[in-house]
């Protein structure tokens, strides 16, 4: 890990030394790990609601393996923004790489820990995971990462499991079918889809807000629009059409019905299976943001589970408020 990091700020340094922005006109590339997760739905919905279209903007949302490749797509200077989960803007700033957060879409996890219907009856606590083969996004993903959470609550470390990355879409259901794995960490439409088959039952669900504290304390600063801070200074009016049109996709996403969004979304979000994507959407309802905005205690939580998950000492300073700007999203809501 400290070396994946170390070779993302010398990647950093290159770009920043070269002064040469990854895009000087209105396109924008999105790198993303994992376009289907429905922690991400802000996203789709600004492109394909047309959102972005009418701010101006020419999207590009390059699906890459999980998020800590989106991230290095982003340093490297391939994409020019990141869509998904925001911690890495803690991991980065003690290496002089300064990421911040421009919008925050889902501010609860949304992931869920499910296993095998009878497994999930027995199960008494963390502890109970001990030995088991479980399913996560990708090593070092969001996922893995609340799973290690979980596992400290019970004593056990990641090492006292096997983590094995299972994608976000079919893989990662047929992975649990067929025996795999013996337990999953995942978001939807992955746990919905295992659900209705009857495959699994969650046992510590993040798309509540029992969940979420259990996991994380509260509502988290978990999942959004990131770049880099050097992007922002040279893309100031770009940025805020970007952040216009996402505000204006999780607004939309309140007020749309089911249909709606089923309508407007390509057949890959939902797998062929309407049906299905509607109960993701009606237990997923709760875990998008009103705006955008981020409050302080929500921006502690994030950071809290960074420290929590082992990939930052607590001693390590950190400034929150650069990696939270205001100004964009308080003129995205005016």
């Amino acid at each position: 890990m400290r070396k994946t990091f170390a070779a993302l700020a010398a990647l950093s340094t290159v770009t920043l030394l070269s002064g040469v922005p990854a895009q000087a006109n209105d396109k924008l590339t999105i790198a993303v790990g994992g376009k289907t997760i429905i922690a991400y739905l802000p996203l789709p919905v600004a492109l394909y609601h047309g959102d972005f279209a009418r701010e101006g903007l020419d999207v590009d949302v390059q699906d890459v393996q999980n998020g800590a490749k989106a991230v290095e797509a982003l340093v490297g200077g391939s994409a020019d923004m990141v869509y998904g989960a925001i911690d890495y803007a803690f991991l980065l700033q003690p290496k002089g790489v300064d990421i911040v957060s421009l919008f925050l879409g889902a501010h609860l996890s949304a992931i869920v820990l499910a296993l095998p219907p009878d497994k999930a009856r027995a199960y008494k606590g963390p502890a109970d995971l001990k030995g088991m083969t479980i399913g996560v996004t990708g090593p070092g993903g969001a996922a893995e990462n609340m799973l290690r959470i979980i596992l400290g609550k019970g004593g056990l470390k990641l090492s006292d499991v096997s983590s094995i990355g299972v994608g976000s879409g079919p893989t990662a259901v047929a992975a649990m079918e067929t025996g795999k794995i013996q337990a999953i960490s995942l978001a939807d439409p992955v746990i919905t889809r295992l659900q209705v088959d009857g495959f699994v039952l969650p046992v510590i669900d993040t798309r509540t807000l029992e969940g979420q504290t259990f996991v994380y304390g509260g509502p988290a600063a978990l999942a959004g629009a990131t770049t880099s801070l050097d992007y922002v200074k040279s893309h100031r009016a770009v940025i805020q059409r970007y952040v216009n049109a996402l505000v204006k996709s999780v607004k939309w996403l309140h007020t749309a019905k089911d249909e709606e969004i089923i309508a407007m979304l390509p057949r890959e979000y939902y797998g062929g299976d309407k049906d299905i994507f509607a109960k993701v959407l009606d237990s997923n309802r709760n875990i998008y943001t009103a705006d955008g905005r981020t409050t302080p205690v929500e921006q502690q939580n994030a950071y809290q589970q960074v420290i929590d998950t082992g990939r930052l000492p607590a001693s390590q300073k950190i400034d929150i408020a650069r990696i939270f700007p205001q100004e964009f999203l308080d003129q995205a809501n005016k």
